[in-house]
């Protein structure tokens, strides 16, 4: 199978190009600019403002994952965010022949604050931020796309080795790792510990997209655990791995509005057409995560 991905070289991006290259299949990756990728990996450079030679590539599957992802940045410009996030997908969908398999990763934030949690794919979508509202047109507009074999996932959060301090897993774990150290006080500064989250480890949300690839029937999925975890959970086990006591200290600046309470997924439908289940407990995901940062810090 030969396999475009888009923003491969991001923090899932990075995940799922292994992913696919252990499955010997072949992978093109999408950037906006040039990129350093595994050996076996072609890189083509391109926006989607202009997707001049895609067209021209021999494909029998995409995987989009180029997005404007952080919330925070969606909010402080959704002209951009709605380009990226909403345009760019439909952009290169029409680019692409017929035929080619069109995995497109939304988000479990299109549903805003939903009426039921867990929340099924048959729940209405009511975005509260500019990022789920992207995501939901984005949704839209591939929707009007007849004839095409599309896959849209909505995934929920999900974490792990490589991901961005401007999220919040990786925003505790750096703090700590930073304090382990002895660079800096032995503080993790935090915003809101109340909200409830559908933590997946990237590796398992990998694994669901490879499956979406070669066995989802078109049409929407939720790719979720169905449990909740409160961010105040989630620093808990890390603190609990910590090498040195932390004092946790509250940061105005952290602070976030506008999110909904608690954001959970109902992943049955994915599990029947697929038989992805997760499989890594977040406490190990956690454990991986800290270490990531470590490690960074140890090669400094």
């Amino acid at each position: 199978m030969n396999v475009l991905v888009t923003g491969a070289s991001g923090f899932v991006g990075g995940h799922l190009i292994r992913a696919i290259l252990e499955r010997g299949w072949r992978v093109i990756a999408l950037d906006s600019r040039r990129r350093r990728h595994p050996r076996g990996v072609r890189s083509v450079v391109a926006d989607l403002a202009s997707l001049r030679g895609i067209g021209g590539l021999r494909l029998d599957a995409v995987v989009h994952l180029a997005a404007m992802s952080h919330p925070a940045s969606c909010e402080s410009d959704p002209a951009r965010a709605f380009a990226v996030n909403a345009l760019g997908p439909l952009r290169l969908l029409r680019a692409l022949p017929r035929g080619v398999r069109f995995v497109h990763v939304s988000s479990g934030d299109v549903y805003g604050r939903a009426r039921r949690i867990p929340t099924p794919e048959d729940e209405s979508p009511r975005p509260a931020n500019a990022y789920g509202a992207s995501k939901w047109c984005a949704e839209s507009l591939l929707a009007g796309q007849a004839g095409r074999d599309i896959v849209v996932l909505r995934s929920f959060n999900h974490t792990g080795p490589g991901q961005t301090e401007r999220f919040v897993a990786p925003a505790f774990a750096s703090q700590i790792a930073r304090a382990e150290t002895g660079a800096g006080p032995a503080v993790v500064r935090v915003g809101d510990l109340r909200p409830v989250r559908d933590f997946l480890d990237v590796r398992d949300v990998v694994r669901a997209y490879l499956l979406a690839l070669e066995k989802a029937p078109p049409g929407v999925y939720n790719v979720a655990s169905g449990a909740g975890t409160t961010i105040r959970d989630l620093l808990d086990m890390l603190l609990g791995l910590a090498r040195v006591p932390i004092q946790v200290v509250r940061d105005a600046s952290r602070l976030r509005g506008g999110d909904p309470d608690v954001r959970i997924g109902e992943a049955s439908r994915f599990r029947r057409a697929t038989g992805w289940a997760p499989a890594i407990p977040l406490r190990k995901t956690l454990a991986d995560l800290l270490d990531y940062e470590r490690a960074k810090r140890e090669s400094v």
